[in-house]
C-alpha cells in the first residue's frame, strides 16, 4: 500500500488559510467540556422509531413485527455520523471528545474512526491534542475479556497517533504530543481492578510494536512502507507516551480516592523493573517533558444506578475535596524514584437527567458543583437541545473563570458526610432489591441508538449485582456482597444507568426517590451546603412521581411509602414536589402496557417444567420472585390452580409472579387483567374510565403490537417530561 490520500493529500497552504481563521477565535483553555457518546438522547430515540415505522409499508399484515426488527438492528447512530458528530461537537462548544470504544463492534468503518477525526480536525486547522482532545475510551480487559479485540482497538489508536505525527512532518507542524494521549478504562473501582488498567497500558505499547514486527494479518503494511525503520524507534517512543485514566463508578473508591491513585501509582512504579510496561513516566504526555499529571474519570450515573443519588454526590464531594491529600501522596511517590510530581485533574460523568447528574443550564447549582473539578461531560443534551448545550457551556465556562473556592470539609463534616453516604447506600439497596427485578425487562423497550455488542453492550454490560469492596467497607459500613448475592432476585441483570433511569421515571418511580428515606434536615443542611444541585434535581424530578402507576407495578405500599417520602424531602429541602397532573393519565397507561409486556417478554411454563418435581419447581419459583409466599401454587397443575391464583392478584409483591416460569403464558394474561382491573378500581372515576376504555383495546392487543406500543407511548411520554433525555 504506497498511497493514503486522507493524508497525502493535506495541503500545507491550505492547512496554514485554515489554521489562521481557527486562530482567530481559538479558545484556547484549561477545563473541559467533553462531548460522549451515551445512548441518552430523547430526540435520537424518537428519530430511529420514526425511521423503523416508515421502513414498513402502512398495509403490511406484520407491519408491527418488521418494525421491531428494523429498531433492533438498524442503530441510529452508525460510524459516519459518529465521525461527523464527534467534528461538530469540536468545532462547536465542546473542547474534548470521547471516542469511545466500551462495548463495541470492531468492524473496519469503527476502528478507521480515530484517525479519520485527527485527520478531519487537521483540515479545519486545528491541531489535535493541543487545540482540542480526544480521550479514548477503550473496554476493560477483565469485563470483555477478549484480548485480540482490545488489541485491534488499541492499535487503531496507535496508528491514529503516527499518522498524526506523519501529518505533522508533512504540514512542517511541531507537535506539543500525540493527537490521542489519553485512554481512559471503564470500572476501576476496586484496588484489583488497576491491573485492568495496566494491562492497557501494555497492550498499547505491544499494540504500536504490533503495527511493525509480529503477526502478518498485524502489521500495518502503509505504515510500514511510509516510516523507514532508521524512524521507527523514535515515532514509536513518542506514540508510546499516553496516559492512562481510571474511570470509577464507585462511591467506595470515591471517598477513598487518595488510597486509590497511590495505589495506580504504586502499580505504575512496577513497570520501572520491566520492558514494555507502563511506568510512572505516562503521566508526563508533552514530548518536551512538561505538565505532568493524574486524571481520574468520575462516573455520576452508574455509580447513582448502583449505591443511590445521595450517595454519589457525597461520594464526589469527598473525591474533589482529596485533591490535596491525594497530590501529596503521589508526590511522596514520584520523589522517592526521582520522577515529576503529578498534579491531579477530575473529569465528571454526568448526564441531563437529574439522576445521572444533573448537567443542565437550569440547574446553576449542579454547575457551581461541578466547577469544583476541571471538567465535565456533555451528553445527549447536544441532540436533545443545540441552543440549551450552548447556553450550558457558556454557564459552565463562566463559572469556572469566576474561581470559586469550595467549601471546606473539615473532619467533623467529612465524619457526617461519611455516615450520610451509608446511609443512603442502605436505603437505596433496599429499594433496589425491590424494584430492579422489575426493571431489567426495560432495556426490551429501549431503541438502541448507538452500536453495541449485544452480550456486551449498552444494555448488559456492568455487574449484576453493586458490588462494594472490602478495602473500602464493603462488609463493614457497606453492603456485603455475600449478603446481596443471597437476596439478588437470581437471573437478574441490572440494565446500564440510562436504561434503569427512564425506566423508573417512564413507570412513575423517579429514580432519585430510592434513598430518600436518608434524608432528614441534617442530610439536607449538609447536601445544601456541600451539593447545592441535590436540590434544584429533587425540584426538577419528583413532579414526574405518579403514585397510581407506581402502586400497579411496584405495589401499594412501596408506593405510599414514597408518596411520603417525597413531602418530607420536599420539607425538607424547600421545594415544590407537586405532581405534575398531565403526567399521570399517559404514564398509567404505559404503566399497564409494561404489565403485559413483562408477561409476553418472561419465560412462561413449558414441556420442561412437566418433569420437574414438587420441590424443584417450588425452589425455583422462590429465586424467581425472593419470595416464598408464592410457593402454594406449585401445589397445583396449571389449569386447576385460579383458586390459589387469583388470592396472590393484589399482593404487594405479585408482578414479580409474571416473571417466573411456573405460570402458563395464559395464566399470566388472566393475572395481569384482574390485577388491572382491581387496581382501576381504586382509581378516581375521571381517571379510570379513560384508562378502562384504552385496556379494553390493548388487552387485545398481540405481542409485537402490544411491544411496538409501549416503546411509542415510552418516546411519547419523554418528549412529555420535556426530552430531557435519560
Amino acid at each position: 500500500m504506497d498511497g493514503y490520500p486522507a493524508l497525502d493529500d493535506l495541503d500545507p497552504a491550505a492547512f496554514e488559510d485554515a489554521r489562521h481563521r481557527f486562530l482567530e477565535d481559538p479558545r484556547h483553555e484549561v477545563l473541559r467540556l467533553t462531548g460522549t457518546k451515551h445512548p441518552d438522547s430523547t430526540a435520537h430515540r424518537a428519530e430511529q422509531l420514526a425511521r423503523a415505522i416508515r421502513s414498513v409499508p402502512e398495509d403490511a399484515t406484520d407491519r408491527a413485527h418488521r418494525a421491531l426488527t428494523h429498531l433492533e438492528w438498524n442503530p441510529l447512530v452508525e460510524a459516519r455520523q459518529e465521525f461527523e458528530e464527534t467534528v461538530a461537537d469540536l468545532l462547536g462548544s465542546c473542547n474534548e471528545a470521547l471516542l469511545d470504544f466500551e462495548g463495541r463492534q470492531i468492524s473496519p468503518d469503527w476502528l478507521d474512526l480515530p484517525e479519520k477525526v485527527v485527520l478531519a480536525l487537521l483540515r479545519h486547522g486545528i491541531i489535535p491534542g493541543e487545540d482540542r482532545h480526544l480521550l479514548f475510551r477503550v473496554p476493560n480487559p477483565f469485563i470483555e475479556q477478549d484480548e485480540e479485540k482490545v488489541s485491534k482497538i488499541l492499535a487503531a489508536a496507535a496508528r491514529a497517533n503516527l499518522l498524526f505525527l506523519l501529518a505533522c512532518a508533512q504540514l512542517e507542524v511541531e507537535p506539543k504530543q500525540n493527537a490521542i494521549y489519553e485512554l481512559t478504562v471503564p470500572q476501576v473501582n476496586s484496588l484489583a481492578e488497576l491491573g485492568a488498567v495496566v494491562k492497557i497500558g501494555t497492550l498499547y505499547l505491544q499494540a504500536i510494536d504490533g503495527l511493525f514486527a509480529g503477526p502478518p494479518e498485524r502489521i500495518d503494511a502503509f505504515l510500514s512502507s511510509r516510516i523507514p525503520e532508521s524512524e521507527r524507534a523514535d515515532l514509536k517512543a513518542r506514540v508510546g507516551r499516553v496516559r492512562l485514566v481510571p474511570l470509577c463508578e464507585n462511591v467506595g473508591a470515591l471517598s477513598h480516592l487518595p488510597e486509590l491513585l497511590e495505589a495506580f501509582y504504586q502499580a505504575l512504579e512496577r513497570g520501572r523493573l520491566a520492558e514494555g510496561l507502563p511506568t510512572p513516566e505516562n503521566f508526563t504526555t508533552r514530548f518536551d517533558g512538561t505538565d505532568t499529571h493524574a486524571r481520574i474519570f468520575v462516573a455520576m450515573s452508574d455509580t447513582a444506578e448502583q449505591s443511590g443519588k445521595v450517595a454519589t454526590d457525597v461520594a464526589y464531594t469527598l473525591a474533589v475535596a482529596a485533591r490535596e491529600e491525594t497530590e501529596r501522596r503521589m508526590a511522596e511517590r514520584a520523589r522517592r524514584i526521582g520522577a515529576p510530581v503529578p498534579r491531579l485533574t477530575y473529569l465528571i460523568g454526568a448526564g441531563r437527567a437529574g439522576f445521572r447528574g444533573g448537567f443542565d443550564a437550569d440547574h446553576p447549582g449542579v454547575i457551581r458543583q461541578f466547577c469544583r473539578a476541571d471538567g465535565v461531560t456533555m451528553q445527549g443534551i447536544r441532540a436533545d437541545a443545540p441552543a440549551e448545550a450552548e447556553r450550558l457551556a457558556g454557564a459552565f465556562r463562566a463559572a469556572m473563570a469566576e474561581n470559586p473556592l469550595p467549601p471546606a470539609v473539615g473532619s467533623s463534616e467529612r465524619e457526617a458526610l461519611v455516615k450520610l453516604l451509608e446511609t443512603g447506600v442502605r436505603t437505596h439497596t433496599e429499594t433496589l432489591l425491590r424494584i430492579a427485578p422489575l426493571i431489567a425487562p426495560f432495556g426490551g423497550l429501549v431503541p438502541q441508538t448507538r452500536v453495541r455488542i449485544r452480550a456486551t453492550g449498552s444494555v448488559n454490560y456492568g455487574r449484576s449485582i453493586p458490588d462494594y469492596p472490602e478495602e473500602w467497607g464493603g462488609g463493614r459500613e457497606l453492603p456485603d456482597i455475600r449478603d446481596l448475592r443471597d437476596a439478588w432476585a437470581e437471573g437478574v441483570t441490572l440494565p446500564r444507568a440510562i436504561v434503569y433511569n427512564l425506566g423508573s421515571t417512564t413507570l412513575g418511580l423517579p429514580a432519585v426517590t430510592s434513598d430518600l428515606a436518608a434524608l432528614d434536615r441534617r442530610a439536607a443542611l449538609l447536601l445544601d451546603r456541600q451539593a447545592p444541585g441535590y436540590r434544584e434535581i429533587i425540584a426538577s424530578e419528583l413532579p414526574c412521581f405518579v403514585k397510581e402507576s407506581v402502586a400497579l407495578i411496584f405495589g401499594r405500599k412501596l408506593a405510599d411509602a414514597t408518596a411520603k417520602r417525597c413531602l418530607r424531602a420536599a420539607a425538607a429541602l424547600w421545594v415544590d414536589v407537586r405532581v405534575r397532573e398531565e403526567l399521570v393519565e399517559p404514564t398509567c397507561l404505559f404503566a399497564m402496557l409494561y404489565l403485559r409486556y413483562m408477561a409476553e417478554d418472561s419465560e412462561s411454563w413449558d414441556e420442561t417444567k412437566e418433569h420437574e418435581s414438587l420441590t424443584t419447581r417450588e425452589e425455583e419459583l422462590i429465586r424467581e420472585t425472593s419470595n416464598g409466599a408464592f410457593g402454594a401454587l406449585c401445589a397445583e397443575r396449571p389449569g386447576n390452580r385460579w383458586h390459589v391464583l387469583q388470592t396472590l392478584v393484589d399482593a404487594e409483591e405479585a408482578s414479580r409472579l409474571l416473571l417466573a416460569r411456573e405460570l402458563t403464558i395464559e395464566e399470566k394474561r388472566e393475572f395481569v387483567d384482574l390485577r388491572i382491573e382491581g387496581w382501576l378500581r381504586t382509581l378516581p372515576d375521571a381517571l379510570s374510565q379513560g384508562l378502562r376504555r384504552e385496556w379494553s383495546r390493548m388487552r387485545e392487543l398481540g405481542e409485537d403490537e402490544l411491544t411496538l406500543e409501549a416503546i411509542e407511548r415510552l418516546v411519547v411520554l419523554e418528549k412529555l417530561r420535556g426530552s430531557r433525555g435519560a
